[in-house]
């Protein structure tokens, strides 16, 4: 509750500054939704959409309002609303994606997920959940193939590739998990966290030998 209150303060405080602040009217919208004020959540999520009725994710952020309420017609209608808006935003793809496999639309929802990497090939968290996707329904060339695509992204940096390495270790593939790490640290011996990450999957591969070295 103390954490309810804490929001609902910032969020009149965002408001007072500047009524017509979007994030702010969903904010507190969130804060209503969470006293169970369920009308006033949706007067302020309302609110959001009419000082920007081209906003996608003031759509986005209703749908998941009709979710939570279990009315899936009326999200299912505001997830197309954003879409009909910005048919190349990504976030909604993948947010309709999620939304129509959470109620066994799978196929659907797959391709919906498919959309958001194709209108945006560089979103993180498409590509993410395109990879969770395939990783959940055990489909894992596809997942592989996902996951690398993910990696790539971020190459040349230290946290990109190891998203698969983490893939690599989940299906008990730890050589090659093993071998990402290393050449990660090869270039990067400072990361800290890959240390730590490569030293759990020796421990899980029975290594405790390169465990205790990671770990020192």
């Amino acid at each position: 509750p103390e954490f309810i209150s804490e929001a609902e303060r910032l969020a009149k405080e965002v408001l007072a500054k500047d009524p017509n602040n979007i994030e702010g009217h969903i904010l507190m919208g969130s804060v209503f939704f969470a006293q169970n004020q369920k009308d006033k959540a949706f007067e302020e999520l309302n609110a959001a959409i009419q000082i920007d009725p081209n906003r996608v994710e003031s759509y986005l952020s209703m749908a998941k309002f009709y979710v939570a309420t279990k009315d899936v017609a009326k999200a299912e209608e505001l997830f197309h609303k954003a879409i009909s808006i910005n048919s190349n935003s990504s976030v909604a793809h993948t947010e309709f994606g999620t939304f129509l496999i959470q109620i066994n639309r799978g196929q659907e929802g797959e391709a919906e997920l498919l959309k958001a990497v194709e209108v945006g090939p560089t979103d993180r968290q498409a590509r993410f959940v395109l990879a969770s996707y395939y990783y959940v329904n055990r489909q894992m060339d596809k997942a592989e193939e996902a996951y690398k695509a993910l990696a790539d992204l971020d190459k040349s940096k230290p946290e990109g590739p190891v998203v698969l390495a983490d893939f690599y270790s989940a299906i008990n593939r730890y050589d090659d998990a093993i071998k990402i790490y290393q050449d990660v640290l090869a270039k990067s011996p400072d990361f800290i966290q890959g240390r730590y990450r490569l030293g759990e999957i020796f421990l899980m591969h029975g290594d405790i030998q390169n465990a205790n070295a990671q770990i020192g």
